[in-house]
């Protein structure tokens, strides 16, 4: 075989071989595995052996807010599956990553906990026996609990008009349930942070919790999601979270409310009665996915209030309505189809992902015959189904002679509204508040729910039937009144970014071996993080692939031979 020159392009000094494109791909894979890493963080893994007499399940990762100490909560089951409440005298030993981090005998006995219910019964409860079912499902959670626990209770609807602090008597609680009725709107994160309010007050060696039902989207806070949860955070209180119904598709809503002002209002209130009720509807609009106009008419038309979600503004225009002059009625509904049909052309739309779905609607309310409009009601059925648009028609009065029932009705029933009828104050508030819950309350927001529960180390639960409620309750009451927990010191002591594998040992007076279990946490570190943490993770990665790409860059250099100047000859692949 012939000898190679030097400069002999199958010279192995000038040949290039796959191993540093392979480890430049491997650097980078592995730098984006760290990313990954980082940004999701690892879930906890617990198991436990099928040899044991009882069973150790972790509730959540283990709490690292205070490291290096360590707390780990857990429950304990029997060979039956029930859970327990006490063990025998214990040796209880942790090992951290296979080394002793914790050894103690002693009785093994669950945690005091202070635990506030917080229950949902806003209108959209009355629908299938809702209520009904929450409230069997919540009296069996309260009695269900442990004595060793204190128990608090919140009943909330648009807002917060019942709480029982923690040293109530539980008859008490379970007395304001059962009276408990469903209307108004839905405002779970004022709840929430209320009954934070009363955890607060809680003994610092206590374990707090909040359990919260809804079957509906927060269309009525004042509290933001980020400031409920960096309270529970702080308070270390978990949050159980249990939407009831179907999920939430967060529909655009925009509405067009028509009024009667016209001179008989003023007969036996009514006009009070009209902007009590108009109140109700402003007050229950969601504040993010919700818009709605005004327009006022007697045999004039006029337009109070353009669409807006300023509800000070629209209670403003409610408040200024005066009785005077005759009834226009089917030239004001047209009016309010107008108003819809030109702000499809204007710039004060939802951004473009609310307008997908947009349900919009009209809402007028008369209490006379109209006797002063230019159009027939034909027109306003014609024009109201060529937009696709429904027309809830309300007459209010003792008697429906008075209104002409029967053309309102012809004029719902032909464009898919509905038709009410209000003969006193109480009827009409009841509508208006009916309407502002069917048409703004689109299901539970999951996302939220979900992520309450998840930041605060709690769990969520979703329930699509109302009857499944009781399991949920009963099965969150056994956890929380079983669960026993231990703190102590990590052997590493510094934010590392790295994994730690615990494993839990309760053995009997004897040494026979009772229960045994294993999780992961991790802590944060320049890899792992969580929560306000991801961002700077984004940014270390974002730089580790820029490094990544310059090396790989410097790898594909073409070759040269030692002292050579000039572009380098391409390399040719050896035989």
């Amino acid at each position: 075989m012939p000898s190679r020159m030097p400069n002999d392009p199958t010279s192995p000094a000038l040949c290039v071989h796959p191993a540093p494109r392979l480890r430049c791909l491997e650097l980078i894979g592995c730098v984006l595995l760290a990313a990954i890493a980082g940004c999701t963080g690892t879930p906890v893994e617990s198991h436990a052996s099928p040899n044991h007499s009882y069973r150790i399940v972790l509730n959540d990762r283990p709490d690292t807010s205070e490291f290096p100490w360590v707390t780990v909560r857990f429950n304990v089951y029997d060979s039956q599956g029930r859970l327990v409440r006490s063990l025998p005298d214990s040796d209880i030993i942790i090992l951290e990553d296979g080394k002793e981090v914790y050894r103690d005998r002693v009785p093994l006995q669950v945690t005091p906990m202070d635990i506030m219910l917080v229950l949902d019964t806003s209108g959209s409860m009355r629908v299938h026996e809702k209520i009904q079912k929450a409230q069997k499902a919540a009296k069996g959670f309260i009695n269900s609990c442990g004595g060793h626990n204190r128990i608090g209770l919140i009943l909330f609807h648009h807002v917060v008009y019942r709480t029982r602090n923690l040293e109530e008597p539980r008859e008490q609680l379970l007395s304001d349930i059962a009276h408990a009725k469903a209307h108004g709107g839905t405002a779970y994160l004022q709840a929430a942070d209320r009954a934070l309010d009363e955890l607060e007050k809680a003994p610092p060696d206590r374990q707090r919790a909040l359990v919260l039902m809804t079957d509906g989207r927060d269309n009525n806070s004042r509290v933001k999601l980020r400031e409920v949860l960096e309270r529970a955070q702080q308070q270390k209180a978990r949050l159980y979270t249990v939407g009831l119904g179907r999920k939430g598709v967060n529909k655009y809503v925009r509405t067009v409310l028509v009024l009667d002002r016209s001179g008989s209002m003023a007969e036996r209130n009514k006009i009070a009665a009209l902007k009590r009720a108009a109140h109700r509807y402003i007050e229950l609009l969601p504040a993010d996915s919700a818009d709605t106009a005004l327009i006022a008419f007697d045999d004039q038309i006029e337009r109070l209030c353009e669409f807006t979600t300023d509800r000070d503004q629209l209670a403003r225009s409610v408040t200024s309505l005066t009785p005077r002059g005759q009834t226009a009625l089917h030239d004001a509904i047209l009016a309010g189809l107008d108003l819809l049909q030109a702000s499809d052309r204007s710039d004060a739309l939802p951004n473009e992902s609310q307008r997908t779905g947009m349900s919009r609607a009209v809402i007028a309310l008369t209490d006379g015959s109209d006797n002063a409009s230019k159009h027939p009601a034909e027109e306003v059925i014609r024009r109201a189904k060529q937009m696709g648009i429904p027309v809830h028609m309300l007459g209010f009065g003792q008697d429906t002679k008075e209104f002409n029932g029967p053309l309102i009705q012809a004029i719902a029933s032909a464009t898919g509204g509905r038709y009410y009828v209000a003969d006193d104050a109480g009827k009409l508030l009841e509508i208006f508040e009916e309407l502002a819950i069917d048409l703004h309350d689109d299901g539970i927001d999951e996302q939220a729910l979900a992520t309450l529960a998840r930041e605060t180390g709690g769990q969520h639960f979703h329930v699509e039937e109302a009857p499944k409620l009781q399991d949920i309750f009963a099965r969150i009451s056994g956890q929380l009144s079983s669960e026993f927990s231990i703190r102590f010191r990590s052997r590493r002591p510094i934010h590392d970014g790295t994994a730690r594998g615990i494993a839990i040992h309760i053995s009997g007076r004897s040494g026979e071996s009772l229960a045994s279990g294993a999780a992961t946490y991790h802590v944060r570190g320049l890899l792992v993080a969580t929560g306000e943490r991801r961002i700077e993770v984004a940014f270390v990665t974002l730089f580790g692939i820029l490094m990544a790409l310059m090396i790989a860059s410097r790898l594909r250099r073409p070759a040269r031979l030692p002292g050579t100047t000039g572009p380098a000859e391409p390399v040719q692949p050896r035989l």
